[in-house]
């Protein structure tokens, strides 16, 4: 009887999802969470513009509406996502809106860039690179992140992709 209890409760306790990641997990960096919808990188614009977020053809326009959530996707193809959402979640549970120490806690390799911005970046095995390897030859940069802050909050978060050469 013990033995079919605890199975019982161990399958309720797997299908409820206990010990998978949290709902708000994002495993990739290359993609974040808007309400209940995961959106990638890689994704189709058309998926942002449906969670709100502006769809511009050109970085200059993006750069000129830096307080909104949008996107860069010339020809379908997406090479930025610009988030000022305190809502919208990125890898490693970071949000607009935490203190930028989490960003300094989260990564090993965050360069910091000027005295207002951290940039991490990440092969295409999503590992994080020093960015003191790297040489002009170094084409395994695949995906950017830059968090911008004031004081010790972060205000603005850019998702970018680096294609190889």
């Amino acid at each position: 009887m013990k033995k079919h209890l605890l199975l019982f409760i161990s399958s309720i306790l797997l299908l409820s999802g206990c010990g998978n990641l949290s709902a708000d997990s994002v495993v990739n960096p290359y993609e974040l969470k808007s309400g209940s919808e995961l959106l990638s990188l890689y994704g189709e614009k058309e998926t942002f513009g449906e969670n709100g977020f502006e769809v511009f053809d050109y970085e200059s326009d993006l750069i000129r509406t830096p307080e909104i959530n949008g996107i860069v996707a010339a020809r379908n193809d997406i090479s930025s996502i610009n988030i000022c959402d305190e809502n919208v979640i990125t890898y490693k549970s970071i949000s607009v809106g935490d203190d930028i120490s989490k960003v300094e806690n989260a990564f090993e390799y965050e360069y910091q860039n000027y005295d207002s911005s951290y940039l991490v970046l990440f092969n295409d095995k999503n590992e994080e690179v020093d960015i003191n390897s790297i040489d002009s030859q170094n084409n395994d940069i695949t995906v950017t992140i830059t968090y911008l802050f004031e004081d010790t909050k972060i205000k603005r978060i850019i998702i970018g992709k680096r294609e190889p050469e």
